[in-house]
């Protein structure tokens, strides 16, 4: 007997764990063409698109299912970059679909907030916190601007609001030029790659290659190129034979890197949060799902007496009926 049981516990221990390796190794491989779809997409998850967050509209234009020109935070830079991957002619950018945007966040009016929670609910980042019936508040580094709790707000308290940059230093260094090196002239002329501009630079960069990177937006490139070690001491402004303002161009530059690193840094945040609270409310939905079977396992029982006592009770009815026919 106690060899039996051995046997089948060993049996069930074998089994589970099968089942563990199976559901590790042996799971469906995730499409690589719609993972590198959803990296271009902003992932702030609106569902602007008309798909509930960036990730089904990702593996829908993988299948063929979606056009590319959904994505009202990506802008047209953003279906550009689809088209290239997939192969195809960039579309224009479908108008009239929301106004979503990473620059934005949520805020709430705290002396008009009723607590109804409905802001909360729609919440696709879990951005939003605050108990039912008291104040909410938004988690301005998760909020996305993703506008979806402006619909469900029954007393329109939440506005959008330009999101706070960080300060930052302009410049390191400044140069007081001579009156005979004051330009009086704005006009600029393309670059003639003189290296003029390198040959004064104190960073040995090459202001040249940095000035066609950043008119492009390459971070990548302004990167190994070394923008980040422009001191902006204005040099290459003063010996430029075309007049360009470099400084200017690579103040710029910066700062759109630094937005362009803020985006990303938010938009993987998100990402995050949002697979987060979809795990969190399918959990949610199986554990209501088993305390409504379980209920039923309870009430079942007791409903299947009573209507056999009802059952009964008119039986005895119907007797006493058939017995009061027979006596008159």
């Amino acid at each position: 007997m106690v060899t039996g049981t051995l046997v089948l516990a060993g049996l069930a221990v074998t089994l589970a764990i099968l089942l563990i390796l199976g559901s590790r190794y042996l799971r469906p491989a995730a499409d690589p063409i719609a993972d590198q779809l959803e990296q271009l997409l902003p992932r702030i998850q609106c569902a602007q698109c008309g798909y509930p967050g960036c990730r089904p509209y990702a593996e829908a234009i993988a299948a063929g299912d979606a056009p590319i020109n959904r994505c009202p935070p990506g802008g047209d830079e953003t279906v550009r970059q689809l088209a290239n991957v997939l192969g195809r002619e960039p579309e224009p950018l479908l108008a009239g679909l929301g106004h979503a945007s990473l620059d934005r966040v949520a805020r709430i009016d705290e002396d008009h907030c009723i607590g109804c929670n409905l802001c909360a609910r729609v919440c696709p980042v879990d951005a939003i916190v605050g108990i039912s019936t008291m104040m909410h508040t938004v988690i301005a580094s998760h909020c996305t601007g993703c506008e979806l709790c402006l619909p469900p707000c029954p007393v329109d308290c939440i506005d959008l609001e330009p999101r706070d940059l960080p300060v930052t230093k302009a410049t390191n260094l400044m140069i007081a030029a001579r009156d005979d090196e004051v330009r009086d002239s704005d006009e600029e002329w393309p670059c003639i790659r003189c290296g003029a501009c390198a040959d004064v630079c104190p960073a040995r960069l090459l202001p040249q290659d940095l000035l066609r990177r950043s008119k492009t937006d390459d971070f990548e490139q302004l990167d190994i190129l070394g923008l980040s070690d422009c001191i902006e001491c204005g040099c290459c402004d003063v010996v430029c034979p075309s007049q360009i303002p470099l400084t200017g161009y690579f103040r710029d530059a910066k700062h759109a890197r630094e937005l362009h690193e803020r985006h990303r840094s938010l938009a993987d945040t998100a990402q995050i949060r949002y697979l987060s609270k979809q795990e969190r409310l399918r959990l949610e939905e199986e554990q209501t799902e088993q305390r409504r079977t379980d209920l039923k396992a309870q009430v079942a029982p007791d409903s299947q007496l009573r209507q056999e006592a009802v059952q009964a009770a008119i039986d005895r009815a119907q007797r006493r009926r058939d017995v009061d026919d027979e006596r008159l």
